[in-house]
This record gives C-alpha cells, structure tokens and sequence, in this order.
C-alpha cells in the first residue's frame, strides 16, 4: 500500500477528524472511502457547486 501525504490547515483537519471520529471513522478511512467512490463510480462522491464571492477557506486552488 502506498502512502500520501495531503496539505491542508491544521484546523480544518481537526474539525474533521472530530466529526469523522463521531460517524467511527478515521480520516484516512474517510479519504479511501471517497477515492473509491470516485473510481467506482467515475465521479466525485459529493456535490461541487461554483463558490460566490463571499469569504472562505481559500486553497491552492481557491476553493471555498
């Protein structure tokens, strides 16, 4: 198996990881489980919707 290494604000990740441990789920769990989805059925495994222009968590891609 290999390893990834994913940046991302370490605030994020724990509020994360909190919500993922309430559902019995690791964070890396949760990341297979998505990429599976995304394999199996050829799409991403939630609903992407264009940001408007208000404030929020920006990334390298600038996604809110």
């Amino acid at each position: 198996m290999k390893s990834t290494t994913i940046r991302m604000d370490d605030d994020l990740k724990k509020q994360a990881t909190a919500k993922l441990e309430a559902l019995g789920l690791s964070f890396n769990t949760f990341v297979v489980m998505a990429t599976v989805q995304l394999v199996s059925q050829d799409r991403v495994p939630f609903d992407l919707v264009v940001p408007d222009s208000s404030p929020g968590i920006s990334g390298d891609r600038g996604i809110a």
